[in-house]
């Protein structure tokens, strides 16, 4: 007989063995079999064995690893005297024999895991140090980059618009999205340290998607606000007050905290054995959530409703593109219709910089069935780092009134 047979009729009858109610320290209360009761064949001790003892030759148990199909499988060769009747009904195997089936039952008892341990760019472990180097002026660009943008919009009377306003949300939201991302960056590529606490990964993750939500938010907004200066240019400061903005700004805040809060608490439910290397640099919450060995179908769920709402302002900013478009359309002059497009660019640059890997990376995560590790952690890192470095670069190239300011500031001429 094969040995896997063997070692799941071992487990079946130790199983049925305990099923008949026999236990080592009460023997006083056996009664006689039942009709038809149908004796087992781990119910074999010798008769000259006293029950009230411990059975002899425990220790003669042999523990072998046998392969089948490029695995190394347990299996237990248990060597036990038969124990003899009493009245009428034999005695069950040993208590240590049926717990070594039980463990092997449960395939080596889950270990609950309280580290994780993320990952940098597999196969340059050995690169990390010089990684860290474009990694870290990336970051110090970006962190410079919208604070610049924040000052100047902060300072200059002539930007207090309702544009600029929504581009200093946009450069808080990339401001966040840096903060959050970079304290395991660096631990992992400038100190090579992998581990992260259970608990620090998932308030990492919470702000990691707050901060997401609020960036694709910002630009639906900024979408709203191109089409009213365009549809209605006579309009636009009646329309979008200051007031007005600050209003869209808190609520859209608001609702980035509503919707992402549950995900901790869905994720803190969760048990977390055995496995516990993450897939990137830093903690999502659909990485974290297939680590775990519980039941995670709410967090599936709740997690793709959270993926669908924050990409679900791409569709609304192409819908608002549409009537843009027929907008300009209609208007007379070639030259004011350049120059009417020509102030959606930036806009444009900012909605593909951020939607092209969130989409890419949350496609992947959910539906491919062969990915290539590389190219997830390296989308995933784009995600984070090219929106917060490459806005503000846009904008300022883009926006001839921030690009002369900045200049002004750095008390360089503008040619």
């Amino acid at each position: 007989m094969p040995p896997i047979v063997q070692i799941k009729q071992h487990i079946m009858e130790s199983l049925l063995c305990h099923q008949a109610g026999v236990q080592w320290h009460d023997l006083g209360s056996l009664q006689l079999p039942p009709p038809g009761f149908k004796q087992f064949p781990c119910l074999s001790f010798p008769g000259s064995w006293d029950y009230r003892r411990m059975p002899p030759h425990l220790a003669n148990m042999g523990f072998h690893h046998v392969g089948l199909d490029g695995f190394n499988l347990l299996n237990l060769v248990i060597h036990l005297p038969q124990p003899p009747k009493v009245l009428g009904l034999q005695i069950p195997r040993s208590r240590y024999a049926s717990d070594l089936s039980v463990m092997f039952l449960l395939n080596t008892s889950e270990v609950e895991v309280s580290t994780f341990l993320l990952i940098g760019i597999p196969g340059l472990e050995h690169a990390h140090i010089w990684i860290s180097i474009p990694i870290c002026l990336m970051y110090l660009t970006a962190i410079l980059g919208n604070c610049t943008i924040l000052f100047i919009i902060r300072t200059q009377h002539s930007l207090q618009e309702p544009m600029y306003y929504f581009l200093s949300m946009l450069a808080l939201s990339d401001l966040g999205l840096s903060f959050s991302s970079l304290p395991t960056m660096l631990r992992i590529f400038l100190f090579n340290n992998m581990g992260i606490s259970a608990d620090a990964c998932i308030a990492q993750e919470f702000f990691i998607h707050r901060f997401t939500d609020m960036e694709s938010s910002v630009p639906l907004t900024m979408s709203f606000d191109r089409f009213v200066a365009i549809r209605n240019p006579l309009r636009y400061s009646s329309i979008l007050t200051s007031f007005g903005v600050l209003q869209i700004g808190l609520a859209f805040a608001v609702k980035s905290i509503l919707l992402v809060l549950p995900l901790p608490f869905t994720l803190k439910r969760l048990r977390y054995c055995n496995k516990h290397l993450l897939s990137h640099s830093y903690c999502l919450h659909q990485d974290i959530m297939k680590l775990a060995c519980s039941d995670n179908r709410v967090n599936f769920y709740y997690g793709l409703f959270v993926a669908l709402c924050m990409t679900s302002g791409s569709v609304f900013i192409a819908i608002s593109y549409v009537f843009i478009l027929k907008t300009v359309l209609g208007i007379a002059s070639h030259g004011e219709r350049l120059k009417a497009l020509d102030t959606c660019v930036s806009h444009i640059c900012a909605v593909l910089i951020f939607y092209v890997p969130v989409i890419t990376l949350a496609t992947m995560h959910r539906f491919a069935m062969h990915k290539s590790p590389l190219a997830m952690i390296l989308i995933a890192d784009a995600f984070l780092l090219v929106p917060s470095l490459m806005n503000p670069i846009v904008y300022c190239v883009k926006t001839w009134q921030i690009r002369v300011k900045v200049l002004e500031k750095l008390a360089l001429k503008s040619k």
